[in-house]
């Protein structure tokens, strides 16, 4: 008579329906693009700011030349 496995002193049970996954390292690059990415990235949220900047800016340097005549 064989002993039950999951009952036998230092054995562990073959685990069923667990399934693994896994990558090579050459695969793996997790800051792939991202020097890139930056660069663009940073350029599109600048761009999307001088609406927000520039307006006050230029009105605030047309007061000031306003100021400078009178």
């Amino acid at each position: 008579m064989t002993p039950n496995p999951t009952f036998a002193a230092g054995r562990i049970p073959k685990s069923k329906g667990v399934i693994t996954y896994s990558l090579g390292s050459n695969y793996q690059r997790p800051l792939a693009g991202a020097a890139r990415n930056a660069v663009f990235n940073t350029a599109r949220r600048c761009w999307g700011q001088v609406f927000y900047v520039l307006p006050p800016f230029l009105v605030a340097y047309w007061v000031l030349g306003w100021m400078e005549e009178r």
